[in-house]
């Protein structure tokens, strides 16, 4: 994959990453809570707006930027959230684009998170999304995703983050893309 320069991309993907911050304003005024993460990894940058829609729904909005290969996924998610004792998660789909330095592609991934209440103020937190052959189009075969994460609620609005994880795609030419995959941290804001 070639390399741009530095600042190019830079300026290209700040404004991308400002109208995503800019997103919450499209929800709607009676919707519940908003959260901002930015979660860095060890070769992507994520960049993650998630909205409790009412008691049993949530929407999120995505952004994952990755300088080294020039690749950049937006995405967009409707959920189905609920609660059992100390379990809560949430089912649904994400629709994403993705831009792989030449070869592009969109599609569905389907999946969930799955968090563990450990302590009042610690939370394990699993997930896994996939995307096959039959609901990815154009140059993008197939999409995956996977973490665990363990999240410390440090103030009643701010979370710290810290776990594991791969976001995968699999372009036509059949080579896997590890968009990230390594240990990241991840900052939470709720307005």
């Amino acid at each position: 994959m070639k390399k741009r320069p530095i600042a190019k991309t830079l300026a290209k993907y700040l404004a991308a990453l400002t109208s995503v911050a800019l997103c919450p304003s499209l929800f709607s005024a009676g919707a519940l809570a908003k959260d901002v993460s930015l979660r860095v990894g060890e070769e992507a940058v994520w960049v993650a707006i998630d909205q409790q829609l009412n008691e049993t729904h949530a929407s999120q909005l995505g952004l994952v930027f990755n300088s080294d290969d020039d690749i950049n996924i937006v995405s967009g998610g409707l959920f189905a959230t609920g609660q059992r004792e100390q379990f809560s998660g949430r089912l649904g789909a994400k629709v994403y684009y993705a831009d792989l330095d030449g070869d592009n592609g969109y599609g569905i991934s389907l999946g969930g998170d799955l968090v563990f209440a450990v302590l009042p103020q610690l939370d394990i937190i699993s997930g896994l999304y996939f995307g096959p052959s039959s609901i990815s189009f154009s140059d993008v075969d197939r999409y995956e995703e996977w973490f665990i994460k363990a999240r410390y609620q440090m103030f009643e609005s701010g979370a710290l983050t810290g776990g594991y994880g791969t976001l995968a795609l699999k372009p036509d030419d059949g080579k896997d893309v590890k968009v990230d995959d390594g240990f990241f941290v991840e900052m939470s804001l709720r307005f």
